[in-house]
């Protein structure tokens, strides 16, 4: 269970190394984030696959086979236990801040230059993809400097001027500012700044135009896409968005690309105690593991695929006996 998070160690050292001293960094970068994913997270996941099988069919979860592993610590600078702004942070800069600060060192005095922002500026394509609204916490991280994650208009601000090529979500949480009101909302400053937002698949494919975009569910009050196990065909999911970016960058990447996709309501599952919806979370969060598995069997040379937790959330404990644990049932 912990192979993903080595590979995330071994990932982000690997391409800030080659952004500081020049040798080859991998052209295709994929970074996954499972919010609130511990172990026992995706062993009940393993095992319910193993036992009930997917939606797709599979009988087993991709990600934990992969060849490298590890675990790390998540403590912030200021807490023994992390939130997603502090954790969202060190994964993008690399350096640790205090809890319910965005993009910034812990005693907010400057911002950091994420991972995300180094590769743009190297003319990688950038996509931010998540499960929640793209001015939540873990994407933030990739692109905003902000003293409180609750932030959200100044979050969006800095997504906006920014220019990352692809947000994917359930949408903004604060269009107008509560701080200053002749401030633009961002649906104006976000199309004045070149992005064309699609609302749901449907209109996505209908459309020619593919540069800078946002591509957000029909439903335009919710704070996040439905759950997996809430989904019908026509709801906008994590799969679809992380798709709709890999096809776009897949005609359009010529440098490269990095795509951070985060499965943001594992962790709102299991603050819940909801072990059925973290199973079908944490599934539907592998579904879009295996689009970039395809990909990189097609150019395994220049793809890196990073797979890791931000923290473990809920305290989820399984039973040592598999003639007690009875997961099969969650099926219902």
């Amino acid at each position: 269970m912990t192979r993903p998070m080595r590979s995330v160690l071994f990932g982000l050292l690997l391409v800030c190394a080659t952004l500081a001293y020049g040798t080859q960094a991998p052209k295709y970068i994929f970074l996954f984030i499972g919010d609130g994913m511990g172990f026992n997270h995706v062993e009940a996941s393993q095992i319910y696959a193993e036992k009930v099988g997917t939606d797709t069919g599979e009988r087993s979860l991709l990600f934990p086979t992969f060849p490298v592993m590890t675990q790390v610590c998540t403590r912030s600078a200021s807490h023994l236990i992390t939130c997603s702004s502090a954790a969202a942070t060190a994964l993008a800069t690399g350096e640790k801040t205090t809890n319910y600060v965005i993009g910034m060192d812990a005693k907010k005095q400057h911002g950091l230059k994420s991972l995300a922002r180094q590769l743009k500026g190297k003319g990688y394509k950038i996509g931010i993809i998540t499960s929640a609204s793209i001015d939540h916490a873990t994407p933030g991280g990739f692109y905003a400097s902000q003293p409180d994650r609750s932030m959200y208009y100044e979050i969006g601000v800095d997504a906006a001027n920014l220019g990352f090529d692809f947000f994917g979500g359930a949408g903004l949480l604060q269009p107008r500012s509560k701080r200053n009101a002749s401030a633009p909302c961002l649906y104006d400053l976000f199309h004045q700044k070149g992005y064309t937002m699609y609302r749901g698949m449907d209109a996505y494919n209908r459309s020619h135009v593919k540069d800078k975009v946002l591509l957000f569910p029909t439903d335009t009050v919710s704070g996040s896409l439905k759950y997996a196990l809430d989904r019908s065909e026509k709801d906008l999911g994590l799969p679809d968005l992380t798709k709709a970016c890999l096809d776009n960058f897949t005609e359009t990447a010529k440098k490269g690309f990095f795509m951070m996709v985060e499965g943001g309501k594992i962790d709102w599952a299991a603050h819940a105690h909801d072990a059925a919806t973290v199973v079908t979370e944490t599934i539907d969060f592998d579904q879009c593991i295996r689009l970039a598995y395809e990909f990189y069997k097609k150019h395994p040379d220049e793809t890196l695929i990073l797979v890791t937790a931000d923290h473990e959330t809920g305290g989820l404990g399984l039973g040592n006996s598999d003639t007690n644990l009875n997961i099969e049932l969650l099926k219902y």
